[in-house]
């Protein structure tokens, strides 16, 4: 969507993951006036909901569909910048398709001796011998 319609998305990387993947932010916007409010909208938080990031996609293919056809609805597209991450966890996300379906942290652990010795990965998880 970024290269058919330049003028309206562009596609930021914001960081990497704990693994490496790029973090992407997609942000719709018909420019004008900078003080436009935005609105942020994300998804794949949790590794194993997958249709949570089909779902933010298809928001996003809306709003653009809005914008560049005009109508009724593009006020919705025209009145605020949209920022869309469609996965927030991408780590989490390949784990759960690849190793354990349900998986549904991140891949990261804060560094701590206790998750270094008993390999407690992901955010919140917690420690047991």
């Amino acid at each position: 969507m970024a290269q058919k319609y330049p003028a309206l998305v562009t596609i930021d990387t914001y960081g990497k993951s704990t693994e490496g993947r790029p973090m992407k932010v997609m942000k719709i916007s018909t420019g004008g006036d900078k003080a436009k409010p935005a609105v942020w909208l994300d998804g794949g938080i949790h590794a194993r909901e997958w249709v949570s990031p089909a779902t933010v996609t298809f928001i996003a293919n809306e709003l653009i569909k809005q914008a560049t056809g005009g109508g009724e609805n593009f006020r919705l597209a025209n009145s605020v910048d949209w920022y869309i991450v469609p996965n927030l966890n991408p780590d989490g996300y390949e784990f759960s398709h690849t190793r354990d379906r349900m998986w549904r942290k991140t891949r990261s652990n804060d560094g701590s001796f206790m998750a270094n010795v008993f390999g407690c990965i992901g955010t919140g998880k917690k420690c047991q011998k």
